[in-house]
């Protein structure tokens, strides 16, 4: 079997979107297939931990990711009042000197990673697969 030289992706979330660009990064064309809109992507805040934030890092995307969201390094659990009840560090076990976990924004997250992997060469295809595409697909 020989090299891989185009790759389509199912799906345009997180995972698609950061696949496309990793592959891009070897040489790999990609086509990521989305039947959704990204007008409609949802959600809240999605908390990324030191080994999501060293694959970001080797990657070539935590900067951009962290100045998206909010780095952070503890977890305080308080009560009605605000009084701090305990507290957890999260460690920073991917850069002693950057924070050891992110909050951010899942649309934002989708629109970051979606930039990075269409500056690479990636095409995004948001609507049903045409005919064409699928005959292509199926080789």
């Amino acid at each position: 079997m020989g090299a891989v030289k185009t790759v389509f992706i199912v799906g345009g979330g997180i995972g698609g979107l950061t696949v496309a660009h990793a592959l891009l990064q070897i040489g790999a064309s990609t086509r990521v297939i989305e039947v959704g809109d990204k007008r409609d992507r949802i959600g809240t805040q999605i908390t990324l931990l030191g080994n999501t934030l060293l694959a970001l890092a080797e990657l070539g995307l935590v900067d951009a990711c962290l100045e998206g969201g909010l780095g952070w390094d503890f977890v305080s659990v308080r009560d009605g009042a605000g009084t701090i009840l305990s507290e957890q560090s999260t460690p920073r076990i991917w850069d002693a000197d950057r924070p050891g976990a992110l909050g951010i924004m899942r649309p934002r997250l989708g629109q970051i990673l979606e930039d990075f992997a269409t500056k690479g060469g990636a095409k995004i295809d948001s609507t049903q697969p045409s005919p064409e595409l699928i005959r292509t697909m199926e080789g």
